[in-house]
């Protein structure tokens, strides 16, 4: 909707009642509150707002993308007709021809507002821009002549004087104290181009708003995405079905019968993986059955059955019937089956929680997982997964191509998850360690049975080729923080290979040992039998004895930018150093370069960023050894990526 004289001061956005969206352009706010123009947006269109220029207190554009579709709106407030000199006028007009000819051609354009001029009712020589039903029996002013001269100018028409309709829905304006006196001064113009999309526009009565003017409405189609062509469902595999123990034997027995025609012979590692996913998915279809992906319309209201439906329909009938008979016995009858309707569905909705309690309470002790997706079900969500269609790149413009917004996703995770270093850190070589001849046994069979063990299940899989264990499929989720074109506000959930996963487990398996009498005791993340809530209980010990013994403790929390995302592989080659510090052996240590050696490492939580803090700032800051010495760091504990340090000494003033 576009608003005209809102008289409000400056120029802005902010939402208001029922989180719609009001824009606005007024006067400086050292001047009193005069004009103003502005438009109020449903939340859902104010996502796709691509650009909003606030030209002047009189004229406003704005910028959205509906469907595949880039609609410029510009709000205008045209000088009173009687108020202003000529000058003034034609100063307004020239303006927003100026602001009309700088939009892009490819948007469709719609110029509305009050434009405080009668175009008159004589169309001659202007019929391709003035329709036949304006305001009848009225002459042209100067502004309704200056408004068919922008529309001869820029190839626009009148759409509110083309249809037919009453006189209140002609008129737009009706004197306060004598409602006989009444004007068409508010338009809306759109290009000649687009007249097939116009199905209607006219003023709006008995509107309840405190003005003298009533809104003006034009219904326009809107082109619709095209429907994509139906292709065959991708399908899955019923993998519930490996608990029923006669499938697993099954499986097992067939697998078993495979590998025994294997030669002894090793071949290639991509020829091998490929016949072992090739000999495992279809041994899992012949035995487990597929089933396709559900991409039918869910009903609504679980509530609605066919008793309800019968109910509704036979209420409108009777209420069809009673209004056009207006008789007592049809109104009596109508009534009843209102009553009736309403009885019906109050008895439906108590039975459809009565089933989903019941079914709660069995999936409750059946099975947690399904318990809360069946909670979930019924939680609607209040963001979807993809909550805009626009994108800003590095400069903050609007990208709205699908290519264009492919790419800048491309090029913030390349940037994100490899940092080009800073500091020292860009005068460092790239270190490729050299490992001791000492072999470690090859992966074991217990080894593998572990780590599927420990795997959580019924996660998104991503690529199962040996070649792209080093690649992840990137999934943004925003954070529902702040602007959704930001790509920094999306968090993003990497897919990776689930034979990847196995295979990580095993190296890490194998390297904590070595790791973990080399990690500081303040280490408290990702440690066994530790927690992060070991070290809230000891920062909170340490607040209550420095009360008990009135001693003042100074505390700082450090919380390090994308601390996951933003890996120095280099770097971190470096502090394993395996063949000198860690003392891991040749096989694991070169395992562990070959999955590592360009991969990016993903962070499934990047919600928290700070600057990152070296070691030599603590000890600036607090007068003691660096962090990562276990012998020297009893005043620091260490979460996962956030850091607390606790001092006796106040530290000192120093920019981080």
């Amino acid at each position: 909707m576009g608003i005209s004289d809102t008289r409000l001061k400056g120029k802005g956005m902010k939402e208001s009642h029922n989180d719609y969206v009001l824009i606005w352009s007024g006067v400086d706010k050292n001047k009193r509150a005069v004009h103003g123009v502005g438009f109020y947006l449903h939340p859902e269109l104010a996502k796709h707002i691509m650009e909003v220029d606030y030209i002047s207190e009189r004229i406003i554009r704005l910028r959205i993308q509906q469907e595949k579709e880039v609609t410029t709106y510009i709000q205008v407030y045209a000088s009173c007709n009687d108020s202003y000199s000529d000058e003034d006028k034609d100063t307004f007009f020239e303006e927003l021809s100026d602001v009309i000819n700088s939009t892009k051609n490819q948007d469709m354009l719609v110029v509305m507002g009050d434009m405080n001029g009668h175009v008159g009712s004589e169309r001659s020589p202007w019929e391709d821009y003035l329709g036949p039903h304006s305001a009848p029996n009225t002459s042209r002013n100067y502004n309704g002549q200056l408004i068919l001269e922008l529309c001869a100018q820029h190839d626009l028409f009148v759409t509110n004087t083309f249809f037919q309709h009453r006189s209140s829905q002609i008129f737009t304006w009706y004197k306060w104290n004598d409602l006989t006196k009444a004007s068409q001064l508010d338009f809306i113009l759109i290009k000649k181009t687009d007249r097939c999309k116009v199905n209607d526009s006219k003023a709006m009565p008995n509107i309840h708003i405190d003005t003298d003017h009533r809104p003006v409405m034009m219904e326009t189609s809107v082109r619709r995405r095209p429907r994509p062509n139906k292709r065959q469902q991708p399908e899955t595999i019923k993998l519930r079905k490996l608990a029923e123990e006669p499938v697993k034997a099954a499986i097992e027995q067939q697998m078993d019968q495979l590998f025994q025609k294997l030669p002894d012979q090793e071949g290639n590692t991509e020829e091998e993986w490929t016949w072992f996913k090739d000999a495992l998915t279809d041994t899992l279809k012949a035995n487990c059955g597929t089933k396709k992906r559900k991409t039918g319309q869910v009903k609504g209201t679980s509530w609605w059955n066919d008793t309800v439906k019968a109910a509704t329909k036979k209420k409108k009938r009777l209420f069809k019937k009673w209004s056009k008979s207006n008789l007592e016995a049809d109104y009596n009858e109508y009534r009843e089956a209102r009553r009736n309707c309403k009885k019906t569905i109050k008895e439906a909705k108590d039975q459809s929680w009565k089933t989903y309690g019941e079914d709660l309470a069995e999936k409750s002790s059946s099975s947690s997982r399904e318990f809360f997706k069946a909670v979930k079900a019924y939680k609607q969500r209040d963001e979807p997964f993809d909550p805009t269609a626009i994108i800003n790149d590095k400069d903050g413009n609007p990208l709205t191509y699908s290519c264009e917004i492919t790419n800048r996703w491309g090029e913030y995770f390349e940037d994100l998850l490899n940092p080009s270093g800073d500091g020292d850190r860009q005068q460092q070589q790239p270190f490729h360690p050299r490992f001791q001849e000492e072999v470690d046994p090859p992966i074991l069979q217990e080894e593998v049975r572990n780590a599927i063990k420990t795997s959580p299940k019924n996660k998104a899989a991503g690529i199962d080729v040996p070649d792209d264990w080093q690649r992840a499929i990137i999934v943004p989720i925003w954070k529902k923080k702040r602007s959704t074109r930001d790509c920094s506000k999306y968090r993003g959930i990497s897919l990776l290979s689930h034979t990847g996963k196995i295979y990580e487990k095993i190296l890490e398996k194998r390297i904590r040992p070595v790791v973990e009498h080399q990690l500081s005791e303040a280490q408290f993340g990702f440690r066994k039998n530790r927690g992060c809530t070991d070290a809230i209980f000891a920062l909170r010990q340490l607040c209550e004895r420095s009360i008990e013994y009135n001693q003042d403790l100074y505390t700082i929390f450090i919380d390090q930018e994308k601390a996951f995302d933003r890996v120095n592989r280099d770097l971190l080659w470096s502090s394993l150093d395996c063949a000198r510090r860690l003392r891991c052996k040749r096989a694991t240590a070169g395992q562990c370069e070959s999955h590592l050696q360009g991969q990016p490492l993903y962070c499934q939580d990047k919600d928290r960023t700070h600057q990152v803090v070296s070691c030599e700032t603590y000890r600036n800051q607090f007068d003691h050894k660096p962090c990562c010495n276990r012998d020297t760091s009893e005043g620091i504990l260490t979460f996962c990526q956030d850091l607390c340090s606790d001092s006796e000494k106040k530290p000192k003033k120093q920019k981080v």
